[in-house]
């Protein structure tokens, strides 16, 4: 019966990968995607909140522009709001499915180089963790699938999870209102990049001071 679970969920998750990657392989012009998405009217913030839900879930697809594209389509507040919403829900459901059909499902997502590759990175620190999170710069899907097999609680992944994704959106968002009002452009992009260099620094100093000896004092 999970064998034909994981069947159902892996056809729906390629027919929707079908529709991301024919939007973010087209539609990559900024104009184009905001074309494209006030189309939809009213109901074009649930069309994007659910565009970044399945980017989450469908591990091979990269991550980042999205949340860029709805900082330039809605503004710096509400690009935040929205592409907050589809990564915690997108991170929600790759945990969850995770956490149900368990480790054949996740090897049928996730390529075996980059599952060797962040199985062996994943730390048990929680401000490691939420550091996945916070910076735009790791694979959040597949962070959240793996994760979905550990022994986390769910407590805490949530917590983690929910905090970490704030200033990663803000970050992202201010960048795509930077290309909406170029006057801003350069000092947004300075901003994100001086955010991303701290938590960078914070993280090479934790891992480092983790694999440090405790040396007792003579």
């Amino acid at each position: 019966m999970t064998r034909i679970i994981a069947v159902v969920i892996t056809l729906a998750i390629l027919v929707a990968s079908y529709w991301v990657l024919d939007v973010m392989v087209f539609r990559l012009d900024m104009q184009s995607f905001d074309q494209f998405i006030n189309q939809f009217g009213v109901v074009a913030p649930l069309v994007v909140i659910g565009l970044i839900a399945a980017e989450v879930i469908i591990a091979p697809l990269p991550g980042g522009w999205l949340a860029i594209a709805t900082g330039y389509l809605f503004g710096s507040a509400l690009g935040s709001l929205y592409a907050y919403i589809g990564n915690v829900l997108g991170a929600t459901i790759a945990f969850e499915l995770a956490r149900a059909l368990g480790q054949p499902f996740v090897r049928h997502l996730v390529n075996k180089k980059k599952y060797e590759l962040y199985s062996n990175k994943l730390t048990t620190s929680k401000f490691g963790l939420a550091l996945l999170y916070i910076i735009p710069l790791f694979p959040i899907d597949i962070v959240s699938l793996l994760l979905g097999m550990t022994g986390i609680r769910r407590r805490d992944y949530y917590l983690i999870m929910g905090l970490g994704f704030i200033p990663n959106m803000l970050a992202l968002n201010f960048v795509g209102a930077g290309i909406a009002v170029p006057e801003y452009r350069f000092v947004m992009l300075i901003l994100v990049a001086v955010v991303i260099a701290y938590f960078t620094w914070k993280t090479i100093a934790l891992r480092r001071q983790a694999n440090t000896p405790n040396q007792t004092p003579r």
